[in-house]
């Protein structure tokens, strides 16, 4: 339904750019050579940056590959790359972190690298974070975004291109059908069921979040005393799809221009 290389890109064919477009930057050293979006985060200047894309039309199931590579040193993630389903749909993501949707109106989920209070090395285990009509309060009261994790922590590795997959299953309104999935390199590492994402079927996966969010709170809720002041991360062969992707041949994609 929709893929970015970065070989030619073209801003247009996104639809936001976010409020640090500069930090958004073509460079050579791809998956398998070529191109790819390098994007910056900056701490005491910017949060990084981000790319979003309206997907017409939505999709009851969707899959989302992509690859990306965090540098060596990078630290502690606030927040990564999401699927979200708006009605009516919009070309920019939306708000409304630590609000429960109604069911109606949004849903999203993020596939994000967790510290879980520093236990995990930077940037952090591979969970879902996601918000939805019946996910459960955080002890304030608020409705934070709810976690899914598998039972082994699948640590994120640095200085090298992982391919990661994300499959999102749209319930039947009125059932508790939906799912989540998650591949790592072609391994199912985890699935999730039993999800009732929304309470209207008008309600679809319709946006694509491509983004690298990082805050000195996120450093400070992992113990870093001395973070890294700036972080750079790398994506590549980003893919939309009603059906399973899966990792690039071994000798990797054709590139031409």
């Amino acid at each position: 339904m929709f893929r970015e290389d970065f070989e030619d890109f073209d801003p247009a064919r996104w639809d936001d750019l976010g409020r640090f477009p500069d930090n958004l930057r073509i460079v050579e050293g791809g998956v398998g050579g070529g191109r790819c979006l390098e994007v910056t985060a900056t701490l005491g200047e910017d949060t990084g940056g981000h790319l979003y894309k309206l997907l017409e039309p939505g999709l009851e199931t969707c899959h989302l590959r992509f690859y990306v590579r965090f540098e060596a040193a990078h630290g502690y993630v606030h927040h990564f790359v999401h699927l979200t389903g708006y009605h009516p749909p919009t070309r920019w993501p939306q708000g409304g972190a630590g609000e429960r949707p109604r069911g109606d109106e949004r849903f999203s989920t993020g596939i994000e690298p967790w510290g879980a209070w520093g236990r995990h090395p930077p940037p952090g285990a591979w969970q879902f974070y996601s918000y939805w009509c019946e996910m459960q309060a955080a002890p304030d009261g608020r409705f934070w975004g709810n976690a899914f994790a598998p039972e082994t922590p699948v640590l994120v590795e640095r200085d090298r291109w992982i391919c990661v997959e994300i499959r999102l299953v749209c319930n039947d309104p009125g059932r508790a059908d939906g799912s989540q999935t998650l591949w790592i390199d072609g391994r199912e590492v985890g699935e999730w069921g039993g999800i009732r994402w929304r309470t209207d079927a008008r309600l679809k996966v319709n946006g694509l979040w491509l983004l690298d969010y990082i805050t000195p709170d996120t450093q400070r809720r992992n113990g870093v005393q001395a973070p890294r002041r700036v972080n750079r991360v790398r994506f590549d062969e980003v893919v939309v799809s009603r059906e399973y992707i899966g990792p690039l041949p071994a000798d990797g994609p054709r590139r031409g221009r």
